[in-house]
């Protein structure tokens, strides 16, 4: 894989290449997920000669690309450490830049889609100063009416996207999607498998599943300005009773928005499983796309398509990489799977 460094008006500086014989990095390890700051690492040595302050220069571009050139994950570096003749670099997902760019006082949007919301608060930012993030599919279509008060770009797209029930993703090509749902349905061409019938044949190494109950929500008060919400889910306050939350949905300007978010902040038990896939599964799918998941085993019994929200991809020796992704389901059938099971137990792991 080859890492590409850019300046921050993403003109070209560098690019570190990885042979068998000799190597620009070690210990590439980059990470995506779903509507959140991804990360990455790598080291150099000191006595390369690409290893400069100008290559390495606070909140340069960094794009991870695949040996033909095609990028697979984007960010910023953040942080530096020199240990002795080697010098570990950390970088922030793209995103990061949006945390650190601001709304105006009192930036309101009224009747309009969230898709189109996000996209001037983008176009805003890069009217300011170009972050190179580029809008990509903005097709979320449901309507809010909000108000940022001096609010990072970054927390508003996801205050957007929680009053919307909608999705956003920064690809790898430094396009924001925001839509009701991102990501690829993938579930016929990508099935993760660990049958313990067939323990030879599976493709997954190692997995956890977690049903986390910790944050069960079967009514939710909102408020925000003059409006406030009481949402309750009938159907988990059955199921588990009444577990309350308060939160201030500040920047929501209307009723049907705020019951729309406390709605959706009512949740059941997230089955959330961890999966360290073999080598031999292709890396062709990136956060929110949707895969087909099988794990049967004698306490968890799973055969469903679960969307992809954490991505982490490890560079070994000689160029193998080691892939590791969280899943979740988009339905609630699975939550009853492993209902017996305490919270937070380690299942089964097992070594093909």
């Amino acid at each position: 894989m080859q890492i590409k460094i850019y300046t921050k008006a993403y003109a070209p500086l560098t690019t570190l290449f990885v042979s068998r014989t000799e190597s620009d990095y070690n210990d590439l390890t980059y990470h995506d997920a779903l509507m959140q700051v991804g990360d990455a690492s790598f080291t150099m040595r000191l006595d390369n000669p690409k290893t400069t302050a100008a290559n390495l220069k606070h909140y340069n571009i960094v794009e991870i690309c695949e040996d033909d050139g095609t990028p697979r994950w984007v960010g910023v570096i953040v942080y530096k450490r020199v240990l002795f003749n080697v010098v570990s670099v950390s970088c922030y997902g793209m995103l990061h830049l949006l945390t650190r760019r601001i709304t105006g006082a009192g930036e309101s949007y009224s009747g309009t889609s969230a898709g189109d919301i996000a996209a001037a608060l983008l176009s805003n930012a890069n009217g300011t100063s170009d972050t190179k993030i580029v809008a990509g599919t903005m097709d979320d279509p449901e309507n809010v009416e909000v108000t940022f008060d001096r609010a990072s770009v970054f927390d508003s797209l996801k205050r957007i996207a929680e009053a919307s029930g909608g999705q956003f993703r920064l690809n790898p090509d430094r396009t924001l999607d925001v839509r009701a749902m991102v990501g690829n349905d993938l579930s016929t061409s990508i099935i993760l498998h660990y049958r313990l019938a067939l323990i030879a044949g599976a493709n997954i190494l190692a997995f956890q599943v977690e049903d986390d109950g910790k944050k069960i929500t079967t009514k939710t008060s909102g408020e925000s300005g003059g409006f406030t919400s009481d949402q309750t889910d009938s159907a988990l306050n059955t199921e588990f009773g009444l577990l309350q939350e308060y939160k201030n949905f500040r920047e929501l300007d209307d009723q049907t928005s705020l019951d729309n978010a406390a709605a959706a902040n009512n949740k059941g038990s997230e089955l959330s499983p961890l999966l360290d896939l073999s080598p031999k599964v292709a890396d062709n799918f990136e956060v929110g796309d949707i895969v087909q998941v099988i794990l049967e085993n004698r306490l968890v019994s799973i055969n469903d398509a679960y969307q992809v929200t954490d991505k982490t991809v490890k560079i070994k020796g000689g160029g193998e990489r080691q892939v590791s992704v969280r899943v979740i389901s988009n339905t609630s059938d699975f939550f009853q799977q492993i209902r017996d099971l305490k919270r937070n137990v380690d299942l089964l792991e097992r070594t093909v």
